[in-house]
């Protein structure tokens, strides 16, 4: 009998509990930012990375330019579209500062 009764109040106190309410510590907690900031090439040397050629009709001769090795700054501008579009695609929220 006592442990039909402690099944019942369990199972009643167990059904009667509302939905979990979200925690506070995340209501308060701070949002991450991304911020594209600098842009850096680095491959290997000797690594094309441009090849020009031409038709017959301006007979010009071919050229290509090869990575002469290190790191060299990039201008962020062609890279901050893309970037904006990936963090979209991940689920975050954009927002263009300015």
């Amino acid at each position: 009998m006592t442990v039909a009764l402690a099944w019942f109040l369990a199972g009643g106190i167990a059904a009667a509990q509302g939905p979990a309410l979200p925690d506070a510590a995340t209501d308060t907690a701070p949002q991450n930012s991304i911020k594209l900031v600098r842009v850096l090439a680095d491959m290997p040397a000797g690594t094309p990375w441009m090849t020009i050629k031409s038709s017959k009709a301006f007979c010009l001769g071919g050229t290509s330019r090869t990575w002469v090795g290190g790191r060299q700054a990039q201008e962020v501008s062609p890279f901050a579209p893309p970037f904006r579009t990936e963090l979209e695609g991940a689920g975050y929220k954009v927002i263009t500062p300015g």
